[in-house]
């Protein structure tokens, strides 16, 4: 499903980096997160980054939440598939120079914050012999005497320095579900049925992008209702297979309808109790407890 009206940029023929820091690091730290991104680019002779903003969506007229990230990163993928490189993204931009850290981990680029997805695919044109590589990643500026997203992530996840501690963050333990997600972080996601924006929000760096109201596909793949029974396909359609699974999907729209105070789904929750699944079970029965009290 395409995204609409976003913003593309694209960086072609940039070099091929050393990502010995990023090698070092990750080993050092390892998260599930890394576990397909590598630094191998076979065959090719540079790198194309794509960049695609995502402005922030508004709710749907049931009050549900979602990432617009999720929409933008599947997008690139259709487009990228054919060539891509699961390489650090992150590294890549900060060290070409196109973005900044910030205290939250994620870099922002001039014109569309930290509100964007990136993609790489393998080029096989000559390196641009203008592009610098610089593995020296400092802080963006505008971060040095801010805090803003520390003080806004409700799990204490960022310790300020740029990194995250993917053991609190709440996007992370909602994805993993392993080990089981606590129960204040289930509060804290309030209505966001895919994703964890908090940091994004509060960051002055974003301050001028405005949000945007979600195409009426995307709000209709939205209904939780149908997310309970599993109906997955057409969000499937817009964030990918990958992430609209149905038992995950059904785990979260229950936790969703809790937090709305959703008393007409109980019974669309209740069944949920009888799943093959024990994330699924377990999220029903926190959110049953939560409606009924």
């Amino acid at each position: 499903m395409e995204a609409p009206d976003q913003k593309i940029l694209c960086f072609p023929a940039l070099p091929i980096p050393d990502f010995s820091r990023w090698r070092e690091e990750s080993s050092r730290n390892p998260s599930p997160h890394w576990a397909k991104v590598t630094t191998d680019t076979g065959d090719a002779r540079s790198i194309t980054l794509w960049l695609r903003a995502c402005p922030p969506y508004r709710p749907t007229r049931e009050g549900v939440a979602l990432s617009s990230f999720y929409i933008a990163s599947n997008a690139l993928h259709a487009q990228t598939r054919e060539r891509a490189l699961n390489l650090p993204l992150k590294p890549l931009l900060a060290g070409y120079g196109i973005g900044a850290y910030g205290r939250n981990g994620l870099i922002a680029v001039p014109g569309l914050g930290t509100r964007f997805a990136a993609a790489a695919e393998a080029s096989f044109d000559p390196p641009d012999p203008l592009r610098k590589w610089d593995d020296h990643r400092p802080l963006d500026a505008r971060c040095e005497q801010c805090g803003a997203c520390v003080v806004a992530c409700p799990n204490g996840a960022l310790p300020g320095n740029g990194r995250v501690d993917v053991a609190l963050c709440l996007r992370a333990q909602a994805q993993f579900q392993t080990p089981r997600m606590p129960d204040a972080s289930r509060d804290r996601i309030g209505a966001s049925q895919w994703g964890c924006d908090l940091c994004q929000e509060a960051c002055p760096r974003n301050a001028a992008i405005a949000p945007v109201s979600m195409p009426e596909g995307l709000e209709r793949a939205l209904e939780l209702k149908r997310l309970l029974a599993g109906d997955v396909k057409p969000l499937g359609e817009w964030i990918g297979t990958n992430y609209a699974r149905p038992a995950r999907m059904q785990a979260r729209a229950s936790l969703v309808a809790a937090n709305l105070g959703r008393r007409d789904l109980t019974e669309d929750i209740r069944k949920l109790q009888n799943s093959p699944v024990e994330a699924v079970r377990d999220c029903a029965a926190w959110a049953l407890v939560k409606l009924e009290r």
